[in-house]
């Protein structure tokens, strides 16, 4: 386990590329309309997603659903996961992840993996490097840390602003 002392791993993740809190949700339209209702947020347009993600137990099909609270930084990513991933509502409910914009997914995934930081999923490339996200088990929270390359940024900000969201796979 990591050693929080230690300044090798100080400024894995920089809080100023801090962007949301990813919240795991067994039924998403019932969850906008709570969190609507309460903190009065908008949401992005939904999305739906599949397709393979390299996880702990294998390569994996992801079909999932979320959107973004429009307000923010931090948003709130709201995600309608499946079982068997990483985003399965029977063993990832609630705060599930931390979301940071990378500036070089590779390199920041391997630190934190050098770090101790286990890699629990990535959708990879066809050289099977990360391509869009990868995530990381913080032991001592149960939370995770999602990278999200940077390249994506302007993406997701034309998408709360109503555009079309792309996946990673179409870039």
């Amino acid at each position: 386990m990591p050693d929080s002392t230690s300044n090798s791993i100080s400024g894995l993740v920089p809080l100023d590329d801090f962007y949301h809190f990813g919240v795991v949700v067994t039924d998403l339209d019932a969850a906008m309309a709570e969190w609507s209702a309460i903190h009065g947020f908008e949401w992005g347009v939904v999305q739906n997603r599949e397709f393979m993600v390299r996880q702990p137990n294998g390569v994996v099909l992801a079909e999932f659903q979320f959107t973004y609270s429009i307000a923010g930084p931090p948003h709130i990513e709201l995600i309608r996961g499946a079982p068997g991933t990483v985003w399965d509502p029977a063993t990832a409910g609630g705060v599930h992840h931390l979301g940071y914009w990378s500036h070089d997914l590779v390199a920041d995934a391997q630190r934190l993996a050098d770090a101790g930081y286990e890699p629990l999923a990535s959708y990879d490339a066809a050289d099977g490097r990360p391509l869009g996200f990868t995530y990381h088990w913080l032991p001592t929270t149960g939370l995770r840390v999602e990278l999200v390359d940077a390249n994506r940024r302007q993406d997701f900000l034309n998408w709360l602003a109503g555009a079309d969201f792309p996946a990673a796979t179409d870039r």
